[in-house]
């Protein structure tokens, strides 16, 4: 523990003395360049650029750089390791690094030069990638901004600024391209509880341009960063997804809200998985690919760019069976955050819940997880989420709970999908 303190007192006196500055990295400052994330977002580890080199335009991302200053199987590192990703509540966040560190030194926060790993992108007319290169990098961020901020210069199309739609552009042709290639493109509202002044509230989130082409331009990090490992032999974490047996011409109800849509798509697609080989990610439409644009907050982030830097600067190589080991601790540590968190977010829509609890909701059957003990999944439209439910006849004189949420039946009819419930 003491070492572990000592680790973080180390990293916080480098970049509080700026002595971060003296590596040997491109400067990348003059471009302007711009982070887009939630209002909430405390970790902010992904930035873009765009850059005009005669008639044809560079994408650049830029992605936070922790592991050039946290050593593999550090305290820091293991710690890492073992939290697997960062843990976002309602009401707190639990920071995969320690806070002070991911925060204060790493974030890509505006008018600070921060260390960064860029990546150079040039697309093809089709949206193939012409060629990349990545580069350990400093960078300066004009702008910190929220999806809705970037929407709004995307729409408005400043001349002084019309980088983001420039780039918005350059992304639906690479959107394009992976639809070709056989991409499945989900996008969904989504409903997330929030807390303000103490008290749970409903926000909506609405697919928009800005959150398309931030989830495209990370889509395209991670490829190349796969292709990348793949070409120089790299044993990283890649993430593969074979076909699925998905009938395109499949006659889905389309009068049913998109999220439920997705879900019917989602039940015949094969899950994904982690291994050292750099296999397709069909539903992706890529070749390849590795999470890479997340190591503040996601460990599969993280240790591929230890992998990636150890590679750029001629370091140790982590072995294939190292990293088979590290993969299968890190599922573990993943999967036990990820339910923390989801109990966590049950937590905060029961309490939502009960302040609604005179309403009637209306909402749509999805399908039965457990007939015999009435446990279903449904979609209630207000608040654009699916849930599992305890739905209960209002006859009924027992009231088990299920994930802190029951409901009665006040009206429905199953071969329509539509129910009215109410809270128990």
């Amino acid at each position: 523990m003491e070492r572990f303190h000592v680790q973080c007192n180390d990293i916080l006196e480098i970049f509080t003395d700026q002595t971060y500055l003296n590596d040997d990295r491109i400067d990348l400052t003059s471009l302007e360049t711009y982070t887009i994330d939630d209002p909430n977002t405390i970790e902010i580890d992904d930035a873009v650029s765009i850059e005009k080199e005669g008639s044809e335009y560079n994408i650049w991302i830029h992605i936070a750089d922790p592991t050039s200053y946290i050593p593999f199987s550090s305290e820091l590192d293991l710690l890492s390791r073992k939290r697997g990703i960062t843990i976002y509540s309602p009401e707190k966040i639990i920071t995969m690094l320690p806070r002070e560190l991911s925060i204060k030194c790493f974030s890509l926060t505006a008018n600070h030069v921060k260390p960064a790993l860029s990546l150079s992108v040039r697309l093809g007319n089709d949206g193939s990638i012409k060629k990349y290169s990545l580069h350990k990098s400093f960078i300066k961020v004009k702008y910190n901004l929220t999806y809705e901020e970037a929407q709004e210069l995307i729409e408005l199309k400043p001349k002084e600024d019309s980088s983001l739609d420039t780039l918005k552009n350059l992304l639906i042709k690479r959107r394009q391209f992976r639809i070709g290639n056989g991409a499945i493109i989900l996008e969904e509202s989504q409903g997330r509880i929030i807390i303000k002044k103490n008290i749970p509230r409903l926000k909506i989130i609405h697919p928009n341009e800005a959150r398309s082409m931030v989830s495209e331009a990370m889509i395209l990090m991670g490829n190349s960063i796969a292709l990348y490992g793949k070409n120089y032999s790299l044993t990283l974490p890649y993430r593969s997804q074979n076909k699925a047996s998905f009938n395109k011409e499949h006659n889905y109800n389309r009068n049913l809200p998109s999220i439920i849509q997705n879900l019917q798509l989602k039940s015949q697609m094969v899950k994904a998985s982690i291994t050292t080989n750099p296999l397709p990610h069909d539903n992706l439409g890529v070749s390849c690919y590795v999470f890479a644009t997340s190591p503040l907050r996601r460990y599969w982030d993280f240790i591929t760019h230890i992998q990636i830097n150890n590679s750029l600067l001629g370091g140790d190589i982590i072995s294939s069976s190292e990293m088979n080991e590290i993969i299968d601790k890190t599922s573990i540590s993943v999967k036990t955050s990820v339910s923390i968190e989801k109990n966590e977010k049950f937590k905060f829509l029961d309490l939502w819940f009960q302040r609604q609890r005179n309403d009637l909701f209306s909402a749509i059957f999805v399908r039965w997880l457990s007939f015999n003990n009435s446990i279903a999944l449904i979609y209630i439209q207000r608040i654009e989420m699916t849930i599992k439910a305890k739905i209960i006849n209002e006859k009924s004189k027992s009231l088990e709970r299920f994930n802190n949420i029951a409901f009665t039946y006040i009206d429905s009819d199953l071969s329509m999908n539509s129910l009215i419930v109410r809270l128990k």
